[in-house]
């Protein structure tokens, strides 16, 4: 296995992403509006909310007792935990992968890629490669832009192990720290195009629609539907 990009399924303008980042309003919006229910577009936007929050687990400290996390940055004492632990890296990730074999499925990328369902994961579990808690790994991501996570996420593939990741029939199994980035990813995603959605529906004049995005519906809607394409999982 060499290293290689790992493409979104759809390409996304990064201007794009950095207008969603400063788009609406900061609270998160879980039921889709009127506008969106009665769109067509030929179901592209099936499932839309189908994974709004997945996998975003209590944040419950369940951390086992005995088990410390060592800071490592006092200038931020929430991102940047450590867990000391014994054991080849790779054998720790193939263990992982076992224990959730049942979540892992074909990775929401082009390339030959699988991934595991975060949805899967315990909030006290210890992520492979960056030996941190899921929860404290996810509180990491959370602060991070949809640009800053969409660059990451569909970057070089060096970034989460390259040639070293774990294979499953032929197919490489991108570590579990990518699933949290993704699944980040994905929910901001769609609490963005929730926000927008809402909008178009209390505009509902197109003339209004136009001034308020400096884009006709037509326009985005086409984006709306490509950015969903980069959210789509099998599993």
């Amino acid at each position: 296995m060499i290293e290689a990009n790992i493409e979104s399924l759809m390409p996304i303008e990064v201007d794009f992403l950095k207008k969603l980042d400063n788009y609406g309003a900061t609270q998160e919006v879980n039921e889709a509006p009127k506008w969106m229910r009665n769109l067509a577009m030929a179901g592209s936007l099936a499932g839309l909310g189908a994974g709004i929050g997945l996998g975003a687990g209590s944040m419950l400290d369940d951390t086992p007792k005995g088990e410390e996390t060592a800071q490592i940055d006092k200038s931020d004492s929430i991102t940047k935990k450590l867990v000391k632990r014994k054991g080849n890296p790779k054998a720790i990730m193939v263990g992982f992968a076992q224990q959730h074999e049942d979540a892992i499925s074909d990775a929401p990328s082009s390339g030959n890629y699988k991934w595991i369902n975060p949805s899967s994961f315990s909030d006290h579990e210890i992520l492979p490669y960056v030996s941190m808690y899921v929860k404290d790994y996810r509180a990491k991501e959370e602060k991070q832009s949809i640009s800053d996570l969409h660059k990451r996420v569909f970057g070089n593939s060096g970034l989460w192990g390259g040639k070293d990741m774990h294979v499953i029939d032929g197919s490489q199994v991108l570590p579990p720290s990518w699933s949290i980035s993704f699944d980040v990813y994905r929910t901001k995603v769609q609490n963005k195009i929730n926000q927008v959605l809402q909008d178009i529906d209390r505009l509902e004049d197109p003339a209004k629609i136009e001034a308020h995005f400096g884009a006709s519906l037509e326009e985005v809607e086409a984006k709306i539907q490509r950015l969903q394409r980069t959210i789509q999982t099998q599993k």
